[in-house]
């Protein structure tokens, strides 16, 4: 075998400074803290020779300890870009979705992020064409948040194809971080409070249980459904299953005109109600007034959104209670996993949200500031009582 050509500049470099260009391009973009795990992780130098250089790089200035053994470097790199983001929201129809966008666009802004922030209109095809925009701008990370299970798979694949991580907000999609409520427990909690509230002003007498969801929104989501059919049986075990009749809905007034129809026909007299979010719970409230029989039925609603809580504080609302997710909270939460995913940390493969249940007694002791609405969000509770 012939020797290897001699490199003459090669002979020239030195490898200590080689180690020191390694650990400082370890830091990815502005401000990012490392731990030295994280450094040997990036860079393959050895443990203990990275924490030498680090030391040399912190006594030279180029490198800075914040928080105890975390290092950030004093210096950009040229050409360097921050962390990119991209977020595909629900659209801006409904309360609860606008709460989670602001709060993403918050937390990103305090993190120096680069949000890439895109509108997916309750679309299936919207949502599709979105994710290869995100593709397209060379995001990191990705925030998913649509509710049609039946594309999940199409968006994971392109995703995955792309090299790019992300979150699946609400709907579990196939290689996603699930961020969401756990929803056969808060289904759960839903028909507890259903069932409790009957046993109180019903005498437990049940004549029917409607169950309002949505069949693209697949058995993941309506879990909730199934999980308050579990709660009330806990409570009302002698309801039998034909008094539960599941009614697919969508949209507010898709829902209205469902629950119109149905009672047009119906004969009960003492109907619980349970939905997959607070606007068909409003919906359905509206029917049974127009109706003439809103006495006749009692509501549980999810998502806890402002206009779910503004129903609840409404006087003689058949609204007995919502579950609330707080999603003013998600963006930090949601940002800060971002992060950890670029990172390469170590992340949970779902992150349940905390959820608590809201009744007209304590929601203004969780909720103090409602009264300060902005305009548009007292526009959009307008749109949905005439």
């Amino acid at each position: 075998m012939g020797s290897k050509p001699y490199d003459k500049a090669k002979s020239y470099q030195v490898d200590a400074i080689l180690r020191a260009c390694a650990v400082l391009s370890a830091f990815q973009f502005d401000g990012e803290e490392l731990r030295l795990r994280d450094v040997v992780f990036r860079t393959g130098i050895k443990t203990t020779t990275a924490y030498r250089v680090i030391c040399s790089l912190k006594e030279g200035g180029l490198i800075t300890e914040g928080r105890p053994y975390r290092y950030r470097a004093n210096m950009r790199k040229l050409e360097s870009r921050k962390f990119r983001l991209g977020y595909a929201g629900q659209g801006i129809t409904s309360a609860f979705s606008r709460e989670v966008d602001a709060s993403i666009r918050l937390a990103a802004d305090a993190e120096g992020v680069d949000l890439v922030e895109l509108n997916n209109h309750y679309s299936p095809a919207i949502a599709l064409r979105n994710v290869d925009k995100l593709i397209a701008a060379r995001v990191d990370v990705t925030i998913e948040y649509q509710s049609y299970e039946d594309i999940a798979h199409e968006i994971s694949s392109r995703f995955r194809a792309a090299n790019i991580p992300f979150i699946a907000i609400a709907t579990p999609q196939p290689g996603a971080v699930y961020y969401g409520a756990d929803n056969h427990q808060v289904g759960r909690v839903a028909g507890h409070a259903l069932a409790s509230w009957a046993k109180q002003h019903w005498n437990g007498q049940v004549d029917e249980v409607l169950l309002l969801g949505n069949s693209r929104e697949g058995r993941i989501a309506n879990q909730k459904l199934s999980g308050a059919t579990v709660g009330i049986h806990e409570i009302l075990p002698h309801l039998s299953g034909p008094q539960f009749l599941e009614l697919s809905t969508g949209t507010f007034p898709h829902t209205l005109s469902v629950v119109r129809k149905y009672l047009r026909k119906r004969r009960a007299r003492r109907v619980l109600v349970t939905t997959l979010n607070d606007g068909r719970a409003i919906a359905a409230i509206q029917a049974f007034e127009e109706a003439g029989c809103a006495d006749q039925c009692a509501v549980v609603g999810q998502n806890g959104s402002i206009e779910g809580r503004a129903e609840l504080r409404r006087p003689a609302t058949r609204l007995i209670a919502l579950l609330a997710y707080f999603p003013e909270h998600y963006g930090a939460s949601l940002v800060s996993l971002a992060l950890k995913m670029f990172d390469r940390r170590p992340v949970p493969p779902a992150v349940f949200v905390k959820h608590r249940l809201l009744t007209a007694e304590n929601v203004d002791l969780v909720y103090p500031n409602d009264s300060l609405l902005s305009l548009n969000d007292r526009i959009a509770m307008d749109w949905h009582r005439p």
